[in-house]
């Protein structure tokens, strides 16, 4: 019966970049047993999941100003940074969010070198 748990859930994992963004955030509880689940079917589900996660929260149309940061990439470092605060360290959930940080702190740093080259 695993097996065919294991292929559903691969079947599965790119329908996660279509849930609303706001289940990252306020659905913790979701995201938890999901990523557990995942990583314990295997490693490439868990990258696969987190990774179809991650893209509900970043692809879109984005607006702003040239040159400067998107308020989005703000918002989503300073949302995952709250939600890590009360994970256990080091958990596939708080990695997952630590990559939602990393990624919007990449972009955060980007929009300013762009800025800076820009000047």
């Amino acid at each position: 019966m695993e097996g065919s748990d294991s292929d559903l859930a691969h079947a599965a994992a790119p329908l996660l970049s279509k849930i609303p963004k706001s289940a990252v955030w306020d659905r913790v509880d979701f995201v938890t047993a999901l990523l557990k689940t995942a990583s314990k079917l295997s490693e490439a589900l868990y990258r696969r999941s987190g990774g179809n996660l991650q893209a509900t929260v970043f692809f879109g149309v984005r607006w702003g100003t040239p040159g400067k940061p998107y308020a989005e990439d703000v918002d989503i470092s300073e949302r995952a940074q709250r939600i890590r605060a009360g994970l256990p360290r080091d958990s596939v959930v708080d990695l997952f969010y630590k990559s939602l940080v990393d990624r919007a702190q990449h972009d955060l740093d980007r929009a300013l070198a762009d800025d800076l080259n820009e000047r």
